[in-house]
């Protein structure tokens, strides 16, 4: 202590060894030997909480929190009286606007406003109207019956768990009978991303609405004119009802990302090509999909919505490789000359680039580290990935095991797709390029 100061707390007999002793029980009490604790009460709100940590909920109970704030104040308070009263002045006050912050300021995770320097480019597509030829093949299946349509596919037998509510698939379906044939030939769907990226689930809404009237639904008629609010919702009701599922869900298409179907496109290719994964029906329908969202400059957004970007081009132009598309195909052409004019994929994002690492066409030592040893921390550490967004997580957990393989596509030296990969996605000669420096 330093004699020549008041001591705000010097009367006090704390000790910081008790202090951090407390702190640290508490961690070994709640964080390991009551976490999950009563598990009937996992994930619960009050009256009915654990008594540990929430290993579904991510958080300490009340009580296991009020322990930790009474011992941390005790371990302040025993290393407070080790510095002038200034000092003790200082932080007392430092923790007092921290904690108004806290009370009464902006949560972490709140939307924030425009973006300060918002991307000056708009999207823009050729004034085109694309057919979607496929569109009566193609039949939508929710709840027990896409079960069952699954359970069919699946040669050993194998049974699917969990509740089969608010589940819906494609399946590539075969006329069987003149009627269904006839019916199909009947399906149109024309799409035209320069009026709107987005599709609206015509071929969806397509199936539904026939289901409805098959069933002797009325359909609301087109010159209906609400003369008010109520009028316009019974309008929508009236609409809408004809979607709703029979497991009362509205099932939807999410289609907006542009980034997540050249993952699933990546796996299928390193993992054997195999139709019983994306079957031939399935790959013409991504083909078709990837083809009419190209934009006029060549690229395909992060999104639907978005101008060009290297993230949404790299992963897309791959895929429409990987898928067979030639790399003289016009479209294709077009979109390398995107990816050469903007400097290569050496300037894509994060997760593209690990893509093109795992088919072999970017070298490791060009990805930043992605330690999977995080995933080893216990549940309660306040940076363990767990804590992550769900998508966020459950994405960068497969990732940091593949990381730490260091995994490439085994053929990846003998396959002609590949090999000229490594030539069209970048300006540089392959052979010269200094990874390292990329990252």
């Amino acid at each position: 202590r330093n004699p020549r100061s008041a001591m705000m707390i010097e009367y006090l007999a704390l000790s910081p060894g008790a202090g951090f002793g407390m702190v640290a029980l508490c961690v070994v009490v709640f964080g390991q030997f009551l976490s999950g604790k009563p598990k009937g009460r996992l994930g619960e709100v009050l009256p009915a909480r654990e008594i540990g940590y929430d290993n579904i909920r991510g958080e300490y109970s009340h009580f296991a929190a009020l322990c930790f704030l009474l011992s941390s104040c005790y371990l302040l308070l025993s290393l407070l009286q080790y510095v002038p009263l200034t000092a003790q002045a200082l932080v007392i006050v430092m923790l007092l606007l921290f904690a108004v912050w806290v009370v009464s300021g902006t949560p972490v995770s709140m939307p924030s406003g425009p973006r300060n320097h918002p991307i000056d480019r708009q999207p823009e597509w050729s004034k085109k109207t694309h057919a979607f030829k496929q569109a009566g093949q193609w039949k939508a299946y929710v709840s027990h019956a896409s079960h069952k349509v699954t359970e069919a596919s699946m040669k050993n037998g194998q049974k699917l768990t969990g509740e089969p509510d608010g589940r819906q698939i494609w399946h590539h379906h075969t006329a069987s009978s003149k009627d269904e044939k006839k019916q199909g030939k009947n399906v149109s769907f024309s799409f035209d991303p320069s009026e709107n990226p987005n599709s609206a689930d015509l071929v969806f809404r397509a199936q539904m609405i026939n289901a409805w009237k098959a069933k002797g639904g009325k359909v609301p008629e087109g010159s209906w004119a609400p003369k008010d609010a109520l009028d316009a919702a019974r309008k929508g009701i009236a609409f809408y009802q004809m979607l709703q599922c029979d497991d009362g869900h509205f099932a939807g298409d999410y289609g907006g990302p542009m980034f997540l179907m050249p993952g699933l496109i990546t796996v299928w290719y390193i993992t054997g090509k195999s139709d019983k994964f994306l079957s031939p029906q399935q790959r013409a329908a991504m083909v078709h999909y990837l083809r009419v969202h190209q934009q006029k400059d060549g690229g395909w957004g992060t999104h639907i919505e978005s101008p060009s970007t290297m993230f949404g081009t790299t992963l897309n132009y791959v895929a429409l490789r990987l898928l067979g598309e030639g790399k003289d195909d016009p479209q294709i052409v077009k979109a390398r000359a995107f990816l050469k004019k903007e400097g290569g994929v050496l300037y894509t994002a994060s997760w593209a680039k690990f893509y093109l690492c795992l088919l072999g066409v970017m070298h490791w030592d060009g990805h930043n580290s992605i330690p999977a040893e995080f995933w080893m921390l216990p549940d309660w550490f306040p940076f363990h990935p767990g804590r992550l967004w769900c998508h966020c997580r459950m994405v960068y957990l497969p990732m940091s095991y593949l990381y730490g393989l260091r995994f490439v596509y085994p053929h990846t030296d003998t396959d002609p797709v590949t090999i000229s990969l490594r030539k069209e996605l970048y300006c540089e000669d392959y052979e010269t390029i200094n990874w390292d420096s990329t990252r």
